[in-house]
């Protein structure tokens, strides 16, 4: 199993960033950043950071080292570099992930209704046909 440190070098190189790259887009100094991938303690934010910036790195890779170290299908070309960057790309995502899901409630509302009113007209049918 590897350490977190062997995992950040293994990220840093991934992705094509040196050290002092990656520790800017982190917003960390190169030396904490060097330190940490010399197998330094780590708290949790330091996971949370990562993750906010590197948003396709798995955790279970990240913590564990289990698995693959990006989500399915993604490629490492282009990410954001500063966490406004990556701000930015979520909040977007997110304005649209709402609005299609909004889109979608509304959707589903109206086949709803629908299916009421289909329901209506048949228990009134099954009405006249028990009457009769």
């Amino acid at each position: 199993m590897t350490t977190f440190g062997e995992r950040l070098i293994m990220l840093r190189d991934a992705l094509g960033l040196k050290q002092s790259e990656m520790a800017k887009s982190l917003d960390y100094s190169q030396p904490r950043l060097s330190i940490m991938e010399k197998g330094a303690n780590t708290s949790i934010d330091v996971y949370d950071t990562i993750l906010d910036v590197y948003p396709h790195v798995r955790v279970e890779w990240l913590v564990r080292g289990e698995g693959d170290i990006f989500s399915d299908n993604f490629v490492p070309i282009g990410l954001p570099r500063k966490k406004t960057e990556v701000k930015k790309i979520t909040d977007d995502w997110a304005e649209k992930l709402v609005a299609r899901l909004e889109l979608e409630l509304q959707e589903a509302k109206i086949a709803l209704e629908k299916e009421k009113a289909h329901s209506a007209q048949l228990l009134q049918v099954l009405t006249k046909l028990s009457n009769s």
